[in-house]
């Protein structure tokens, strides 16, 4: 096994003790290490030397490691990798040389063998990068390679890359490459990027594409397009404040950024030579990647360039983060707005909803999508080098209105122009520009998104509720009919105050109906219409209670006479005991009960008047049988229903009746 840390190796496997002979390790002993051997991504097996210092390996002479699979070569593709240099106390140094390839054996491959080796022709892609270092550092010529193989031949060049160095840093004149462009260009001393740098295309002698550069200062862009030339002007005059920069992708987007600030219409960098600086950019950085896992320096080649400085302070660094707080919000909210299933649909049949959708969308596509590419341009760090003055107004894509917002839908067959103005908090004209122009592009964002949340929002609580009102009006309905019909059956069996009684519930039951009927207020009548479900349910209890008083009356007479011997007529006689406590049930009592279902009869009364029936018939039942001498002399004198029903002990709870 064997490890790999900065400055460190640590194996097993063949080692092979020589004598150093190099004048640097003299007094120390050099050793050969052979084996399997890993350098980040890239695992082979290596041939390398090296030296112990103070109980450290130390890469020191001779370096190769590879890989290749032949057995994925002849049944797929074969990934070959090919790493050969030397080292000087770990710093890469003197020649190297890397090979890449992408091998499959040839479709007619030519095999043979010769001294027991069999070789196979193969095609595919190879890319080489060969060059010199100088402590860690590229120097002289450096040439990168991508060749297209057809039977053990190179066919085609798909990418060439010629650079020169002085210790890491591009001088000179240079050329870069590929099957279809080629631009050719030179760096002052320093490394600065200088005078013409032209992009040859294949098809025709002239230069299709010229950036001129002054010392590193991109004066102008001249694109060949349909025989004649289009100037795009860049730094034409000398920079107030410039800074030294790599030219990458975050120059690139700083160039365009600065020439559309210029400029009265947008002109983009469409980029020939942009794409070839990326792929040579690409192919340095995988040789990169392989010397930073050595612990190297940086091998990357830095093309430098001058451009203009305007530093973000520290109040639009401010505003920033509260630009970049604005669109996280309100981008996650017009997601799921645009989204929501509920809403989709409901646009079908509401215009307003449509409307509302509509403008989320358009915000998106305008005012979000914008910020987005400012932010991800300030994360880049090019904010800091184009002036910030126009920046909103300039940037702003042409013909939209920041606010209010224009927005176009259809509408069945028909195209439909709105316009959105926003909420009045954030509506209001400002001259603000800059950065401080941005932070309220995007405050009238997050708050135009946030009041259109609220509506929709608002919207789908009223579907929600009106959804719910019609299934609950369904069984509202379904109540008050079961309800008729229940005391229409119970009427043709009664007659007077039980009669009356039961079509006072009746008419009772139909104004509570005609009066949530008329109600105005929508949100309340969810609750009242369930309310008026459980009022004709009990109503309905009431009325079965009702309709048992004539009978549950005689029973209560029947059980109140005594038969008694007569001597003076030697007959046997019916004689009504506890007169008190009858003549209090069925004078007072029983008469209060109806007066309050004929004359002032309501829902939050009709499950206690029927408790009071229930309760009262079973108390009727149950003082038969005890001694009421004392409570009949208290209730003599006493007709005040709700005293009477106090002495009689009457509960007239709901919750004491078992549902």
């Amino acid at each position: 096994m064997f490890w790999n840390r900065p400055n460190t190796i640590i194996f097993a496997g063949l080692l092979v003790l020589l004598l150093s002979v190099s004048e640097y390790t003299l007094a120390q002993e050099s050793y050969q290490y052979k084996g399997a051997y890993q350098v980040g991504a890239y695992e082979g097996e290596a041939s390398f030397f090296f030296i112990m210092e103070e109980k450290d390996t130390v890469l020191n002479g001779f370096f190769n490691l590879q890989h290749a699979d032949p057995k994925s070569l002849i049944t797929q593709e074969d990934n070959y990798f090919s790493f050969k240099g030397s080292f000087d106390h770990n710093v890469p140094t003197g020649n190297w040389e890397f090979n890449f390839g992408k091998y499959h054996a040839a479709d007619n491959h030519f095999a043979e063998v010769s001294d027991y080796q069999f070789h196979v022709n193969v095609s595919g892609i190879h890319q080489q990068a060969t060059g010199s270092l100088s402590k860690g550092k590229p120097n002289g010529q450096w040439i990168q390679s991508i060749y297209k193989v057809e039977n053990a031949k190179r066919t085609e060049t798909l990418f060439k890359s010629t650079l020169h160095f002085e210790e890491g840093i591009p001088q000179r004149n240079f050329q870069i490459q590929n099957e279809d462009m080629t631009l050719a260009g030179r760096f002052l001393r320093e490394g600065l990027a200088h005078d013409n740098w032209e992009l040859y295309s294949m098809e025709t002698p002239d230069a299709a594409e010229t950036w001129q550069f002054n010392e590193g200062r991109l004066v102008q862009i001249i694109k060949e397009q349909e025989g004649r030339n289009q100037i795009v002007e860049v730094y034409p005059r000398t920079l107030p404040k410039e800074k030294v920069i790599s030219l990458d992708k975050k120059y690139l987007a700083i160039i365009r950024l600065t020439q559309q600030l210029a400029a009265d219409t947008i002109q983009r960098i469409e980029g020939n030579v942009n794409a070839l600086l990326a792929q040579n950019a690409s192919q340095y950085q995988k040789i990169d990647t392989i010397f930073h896992a050595f612990d190297s320096v940086q091998f990357m080649p830095v093309f430098k360039v001058k451009v203009a400085y305007h530093p973000l302070s520290k109040q639009e660094i401010q505003q920033l983060d509260s630009v970049q707080r604005f669109y996280e919000i309100a981008h996650k909210r017009s997601k799921a707005l645009v989204k929501n299933t509920q809403l989709n649909l409901l646009k079908f049949t509401d215009p307003n909803v449509l409307f509302q959708l509509a403008t989320v969308e358009q915000l998106q596509q305008s005012h979000l999508s914008f910020l987005r590419e400012m932010l991800a341009y300030w994360k880049q760090g090019v904010l800091d080098y184009i002036p910030h003055e126009d920046m909103v107004k300039q940037l702003w894509p042409a013909n939209q209105s920041i606010k209010p917002v224009t927005v176009q839908y259809e509408e069945e067959d028909s195209l439909i122009t709105k316009t959105f103005n926003g909420p009045a908090l954030v509506n209001q004209n400002t001259d603000a520009t800059g950065i401080a122009a941005l932070y309220q592009l995007a405050a009238y964002t997050y708050w135009s998104i946030d009041l259109l949340k609220k509506e929709l929002e608002e919207k789908l609580q009223q579907e929600k509720v009106q959804q719910e009102l019609m299934e609950l009006e369904e069984k509202l309905i379904a109540a008050s009919m079961q309800l008729n019909q229940h005391i229409d059956s119970l009427q043709a069996d009664t007659k007077g105050a039980t009669e009356k009684g039961l079509k006072s519930i009746k008419v009772t039951a139909k104004k509570v109906l005609s009066d949530y009927s008329a109600m105005d207020d929508i949100s309340l009548k969810p609750d009242r219409a369930a309310e008026l479900i459980t009022c004709f349910t009990e109503m309905e209890k009431l009325s079965s209670q009702v309709a048992q008083l004539p009978a549950q009356q005689e029973e209560l007479q029947t059980l109140y006479t005594d038969d008694v011997w007569n001597p003076f007529t030697s007959t046997v006689m019916s004689e009504q005991v506890k007169k008190h406590i009858m003549e209090a049930y069925e004078e007072d009592l029983i008469p209060y009960v109806y007066n309050n279902i004929n004359d002032q009869l309501s829902c939050e009364q009709v499950t206690t008047l029927t408790t009071l029936l229930v309760n009262l018939y079973d108390r009727m039942v149950a003082l038969r049988k005890e001694e009421t001498d004392k409570l009949e002399r208290k209730i003599r004198k006493e007709d005040e229903p709700q005293e009477l029903l106090r002495l009689l002990n009457v509960n007239t709870n709901p919750k004491s009746i078992e549902q």
